[in-house]
């Protein structure tokens, strides 16, 4: 089974948030036959949450470098990297022109690739991606 993953999934895997705990719960008890599929996009993301901490004063440069460097590893050695092409771009442009899904170019991005990468489900903490998704026929799951 492949599931595809965007990065507000991960991001508790590194940074302490409530959710930390039931996303870590979520990875133990995945079946091990799992594909995950995550993309160089969301490596991108990751950087720029790392670059708001360190902007928002509550990490240092080193600090929000070492977390980059920890969240590549994880990516590279536990997931199946996916270099957007133009027809993610396509799709994602498609998507975003169904307005009532009030997506996002990013957003819109990950649920193109996963859709496009024929995955069985896309998982987000994302609320808006929950919507859009289910809007566009996808099946996009949070933890609840």
């Amino acid at each position: 089974m492949m599931r595809y993953f965007d990065t507000s999934f991960l991001v508790p895997l590194l940074i302490s948030e409530p959710r930390t705990d039931q996303v870590e719960n979520f990875f133990v008890n995945l079946p091990g036959d799992t594909t995950l599929l995550f993309s160089h996009w969301g490596q991108l993301e990751f950087a720029s949450v790392a670059a708001r901490l360190f902007r928002m004063g509550e990490i240092n440069d080193q600090d929000a470098q070492a977390l980059i460097d920890q969240f590549n590893s994880l990516i590279t050695q536990s997931f199946r990297l996916h270099i957007p092409v133009g027809q993610d771009f396509q799709k994602a442009q498609e998507f975003v022109g169904h307005f009532q899904t009030r997506l996002r170019g990013g957003d819109a991005l990950h649920l193109a690739m996963a859709a496009n990468l024929g995955v069985e489900t896309i998982h987000t903490l994302d609320n808006g991606m929950l919507e859009a998704g289910s809007l566009l026929g996808l099946t996009v799951q949070g933890l609840d």
